[in-house]
């Protein structure tokens, strides 16, 4: 991928396409992702915009700390010849450079030895001391890095800690001459250099948990999703997971893309609109309430859940049909925002037992779920399981879990939401807020509380204290708000601050291609009337108060 620099450097074009607001992405996005592996990540703000393709302030502040570093000027604004070469010189170490630190961090160092059996170890070390120019030594025409600690190396090892007054036989490389080698290197880095890519070779090597199958692995391109789901997602298409059988022998499912205008923003919500069907080709909406249901009541809240699954399992739970326990949306760990029927439309989505009553308050709330497995559990092996010990992840994995300090709800560890879904249910929050005139308002928290590990204490997650508090209440809120048991809903692990920054501001900015890429392009917009429209005349399913009760069904969801 650095050879892309390497080409520009020769042909001399490098200053005017890695450039501040250049529009040539696929250069820039190798720039970005050079810098990364060098270390910038903090100023690049890799963990909100990775390697998106716009020389910005993040890529302009992460060119201009490489130069301090590698003492060249620059405002950061654009990358010239001498920066270009020094960042491929860096990026030719990077590696080898963390393989070493590696070994010293693990105490296995001792293995750099002649003789060793550690060839990738080994060749790491010869490049790095070939870069210190210690070729001659080393028999580098003839040798190269081979991976052989034989006497060519010995002897440049030797040479380098002879430069160092260090005396050595080369035979070995301990503590000290790792050190030594690591600290002529290092101070041309940024800080999170050793972690840059380490953690990618520890994923394809413990990737056998679920968090490996759900995660997104980037930013994706709307348009090509249904290609590039991941692999779960896609067995939603071919079998089910547990008996094997090829899933939907009565069903099928049709998936079609919508983008809404958010009233009065210049954001637009791209949306799957989700359509089951029987095998005679008739759709099915059993799993809701049309919007002239006796029962309906007008929207004036919105009620965040999240599935303890994965969007395999939601989307069929959410749409069986006669049910009628279902929410509006699900919102997929890659950021996807599917429909399962309109907002003004209802489903039971709160379950028996909820203060102020399951259909009064189903009723009047918009529900959504977030694709989410929830609290898991640590084995004494290092993996954190779910549900029935299925594996999530292990605790080296610290990107998938979330550590309290104090326990919620007897757990301490909680599966990781993705940045996608917090940017996703911003934007779907921002829409139902404009288009039914619903609050902005959120519960507040109490830091003591939280602090001392009371956390069904603090508003935010206790459970409303009567009807009149549940009733009076508008805004934006949890499940848990509404049960004293059941399945708990979204508690501290969930990141409510940056969804109370996002949703109260007066303008948000995506940073995902989700939401950004197609946008352009301008196609045709459906809106919730005609959505509604789509569905008229159908069979919305039994609506039988003997069936359900007066206070509706029991839900788990």
């Amino acid at each position: 991928m650095i050879e892309q620099i390497e080409t520009l450097v020769k042909q001399g074009s490098i200053e005017q396409i890695l450039k501040r607001r250049s529009t040539h992405k696929e250069p820039i996005k190798v720039l970005q992702i050079t810098l990364y592996e060098l270390g910038f990540g903090k100023e690049l703000n890799w963990e909100r915009f990775g390697a998106d393709g716009d020389f910005g302030g993040g890529t302009t502040a992460a060119v201009k700390a490489f130069g301090q570093k590698n003492g060249i000027s620059t405002n950061g604004e654009s990358v010239n010849q001498e920066l270009a070469e020094k960042l491929i010189k860096q990026h030719t170490t990077v590696s080898d450079l963390r393989l070493l630190k590696s070994a010293l961090d693990n105490n296995a160092i001792n293995r750099l030895k002649k003789k060793s059996s550690e060839k990738e170890l080994v060749t790491s070390l010869q490049k790095l001391l070939f870069s210190m120019g210690f070729g001659p030594e080393l028999n580098w025409e003839r040798f190269g890095a081979d991976g052989d600690f034989g006497g060519s190396t010995a002897k440049a090892v030797k040479a380098f800690a002879s430069t160092e007054g260090i005396q050595s036989s080369g035979e070995e490389v301990d503590e000290i001459l790792a050190a030594k080698i690591l600290g002529k290197f290092v101070p041309f880095l940024g800080d999170g250099w050793a972690e840059a890519k380490a953690q990618k070779r520890h994923q394809r090597r413990k990737g056998k948990g679920q968090f490996f199958l759900l995660h997104p692995k980037g930013k994706r391109n709307f348009k090509n999703i249904e290609k590039r789901r991941n692999k779960t997602e896609k067995e939603f298409y071919k079998k089910d997971p547990i008996t094997k059988k090829k899933l939907f022998r009565n069903y099928r499912y049709e998936f079609e893309k919508i983008e809404q205008e958010i009233p009065g923003e210049r954001l637009k919500m791209e949306v799957q609109d989700v359509k089951k069907f029987r095998e005679n080709g008739n759709r099915i909406m059993s799993f809701c309430y049309p919007k002239d249901h006796p029962k309906n009541n007008p929207k004036d809240r919105i009620v965040i859940h999240f599935t303890a699954g994965q969007t395999l399992g939601d989307i069929k739970t959410l749409t069986r049909e006669d049910y009628h326990i279902s929410t509006a949306y699900i919102l997929g760990r890659d950021g996807t925002i599917y429909r399962l029927f309109s907002p003004e439309q209802w489903s039971y989505h709160l379950g028996k037992g909820v203060v102020g009553g399951n259909e009064r308050h189903s009723s009047r709330s918009i529900g959504i779920e977030i694709s989410n497995y929830g609290p898991l559990s640590l084995k004494p092996s290092g993996d954190l399981t779910f549900g029935d010990n299925s594996k999530f992840c292990t605790v080296d994995d610290e990107k998938a879990y979330i550590k309290l300090d104090k326990p919620f709800i007897a757990h301490e560890y909680y599966a990781s939401y993705t940045d996608q879904q917090y940017e996703g249910l911003i934007i779907l929050l921002r829409y139902l807020t404009k288009k039914f005139n619903i609050e902005r308002k959120f519960l507040p928290t109490d830091p003591t509380l939280e602090s001392q590990g009371k956390w069904r204490k603090a508003a935010r997650f206790a459970v409303f204290k009567n009807q009149t508090e549940a009733d009076n209440f508008k805004g934006i809120c949890s499940h848990i708000n509404y049960r004293e048991s059941g399945k708990w809903d979204i508690g501290p692990a969930f990141d409510w601050e940056k969804i109370i920054e996002g949703v109260t501001a007066d303008e948000f900015k995506p940073s995902f291609i989700t939401r950004t890429r197609g946008m352009l392009s301008n196609p045709p917009l459906r809106t919730e009337e005609q959505l509604l429209e789509s569905t008229r005349g159908m069979n919305f399913g039994n609506q039988d108060e003997s069936i359900y009760g007066p206070d509706g069904p029991e839900v788990d969801i």
